[in-house]
């Protein structure tokens, strides 16, 4: 992960380009950006934007509209914290809702480095890295008893890659620089140069088709509000925008119905 980087390349250059806009240049923006709905584009222009190394370009859009909206754009730290964010303002989803104290909303607190995408590295590596990435590696391994191991995350790894100077890291619009050239000397560059290919499934046409009943009983108005958990207008908002095709919201749904699962089956 960190000999090798491409989660936030472009990152600083879109808070550049897209930084010294006035507001109503960010909400007419984003309203051009979400007009087609996200699966709408994603049909379109799926198989074109693929080959350029973008999936998904009707999320990827409609997200960068809804950050737009937010005025996320005056910063690059604060494009961060708009991407890792799942529900913008959680604390008013749930009743009586607060946020604890975390590093990701104590900026002050944040590594200080000058690069912004050292700084996102490292924030990733201290908050995503152990809190998502790897406790879901760990409970599928354990789940089944297989011992697991991640190579990357070496002692002398993690210290030499740190220690390298971010043209090792990108160069000309390309992650992983170092890590790839190393792999040119053992596989052929079409194994390496290529889209890369997420672990996704299909959720949000799961929730549309066979678990679309199933959802709507867990995301009952009704069932909601003699609960108590969740304000009802936000989620039922996000579902009902979400089966009308108009943006896919099945990971943000998805943390509300497990939770709704659980409940259901405790009672």
């Amino acid at each position: 992960m960190f000999c090798g980087y491409n989660r936030y390349r472009h990152a600083p250059k879109l808070a550049q380009r897209l930084g010294w806009m006035p507001p109503l240049a960010h909400h007419c923006l984003a309203m051009l950006l979400t007009a087609v709905p996200a699966t709408t584009m994603n049909r379109l222009l799926g198989a074109f934007t693929t080959r350029h190394g973008i999936s998904l370009p009707g999320d990827k859009a409609h997200k960068l509209g809804g950050k737009l909206r937010d005025g996320d754009f005056d910063s690059i730290d604060r494009i961060y914290a708009g991407l890792v964010t799942e529900w913008p303002a959680a604390e008013t989803l749930v009743v009586n809702g607060t946020i604890p104290a975390n590093l990701l909303d104590e900026r002050q607190r944040w590594p200080q480095l000058a690069d912004p995408v050292a700084r996102m590295m490292a924030l990733d590596g201290l908050t995503y890295l152990p809190d998502d990435i790897l406790v879901k590696v760990d409970r599928a391994a354990m789940a089944v008893s297989l011992e697991t191991r991640a190579p990357f995350l070496d002692k002398h790894v993690i210290e030499f890659a740190w220690s390298l100077p971010m043209h090792f890291k990108q160069r000309d619009g390309q992650g992983k620089w170092l890590l790839r050239r190393l792999l040119d000397r053992y596989v052929p560059d079409h194994l390496t140069d290529r889209p890369k290919m997420g672990f996704g499934v299909p959720l949000d046409e799961w929730l549309r088709g066979p678990l679309r009943d199933w959802a709507e009983t867990l995301l009952d108005e009704n069932r909601l509000v003699r609960e108590g958990f969740f304000h009802p207008s936000p989620v039922r908002q996000a579902w009902e925008r979400h089966l009308g095709g108009r943006d896919n919201h099945g990971h943000r749904l998805w943390s509300i119905l497990m939770f709704q699962s659980w409940l259901e089956a405790r009672a």
